[in-house]
């Protein structure tokens, strides 16, 4: 069998299915993949990496699926996120069984877990580019100082999702959809501008004049 990155990547999934753990070092992965060492250390440098790079492949393979539809650019940005959601599920569909496990080793509550790290620096840089874009549109109300961390609450909706869809146990996972539906429109809409800031600008007019 050719030895690439796919094909490493499927062979750490069997490996942590079929065992119920990280291999321990490489030396036991590629036992298992019945490769040799070099073979593993051409595409990197770790299983930690390894890991991180399957996690980012999951963001990858979503945005490239979501970005060479024609009908993308024309969306808003509230569409694009229901869009990349969406469509991300349908990516991380083919492994559930291996994220499953993986969260379920993981705390709850830990939003820094090591094998995300690449994930959330590919996930923010991509939802700082949908803010930029909802602010030129004014899809999205700029509010200094507030708006610094929006790309932070959309890496936590991002977890939210993904915590909500392992336990979901709806046919097709019904109650996920519904789930992204409202928050991805309960978020945007409190990004949107709203009367308070009308009245904020109002003010500030009236004062200042």
């Amino acid at each position: 069998m050719e030895t690439n990155i796919d094909s490493i990547l499927e062979g750490y999934i069997d490996f942590v299915l079929t065992n119920q753990k990280k291999p321990s070092s490489v030396y036991t992965l590629c036992e298992h993949l019945h490769i040799e060492e070099k073979a593993f250390y051409a595409y990197f440098a770790s299983v930690d990496a390894l890991e991180k790079a399957l996690w980012l492949s999951f963001f990858t393979d979503t945005y490239t699926s979501i970005t060479n539809e024609e009908v993308y650019e024309g969306y808003t940005v509230r569409e694009k996120l229901l869009s990349f959601y969406y469509t991300w599920l349908e990516v991380l569909k083919a492994n559930r069984s291996y994220i499953k496990f993986t969260i379920h080793c993981t705390q709850v509550l830990d939003f820094q877990a090591d094998y995300l790290q690449d994930m959330q620096t590919a996930f923010v840089g991509y939802a700082k580019q949908l803010l930029e874009e909802a602010y030129m549109t004014e899809e999205f109300a700029e509010r200094m100082f507030i708006q610094d961390v929006y790309p932070t609450i959309l890496w936590l909706q991002a977890k939210s999702v993904l915590h909500y869809w392992i336990k979901d146990k709806s046919t097709n996972f019904e109650k996920t959809d519904a789930y992204i539906e409202k928050n991805v429109n309960f978020t945007c809409d409190s990004f949107s501008r709203s009367f308070l800031d009308s009245a904020f600008e109002y003010f500030k007019f009236i004062f200042q004049g």
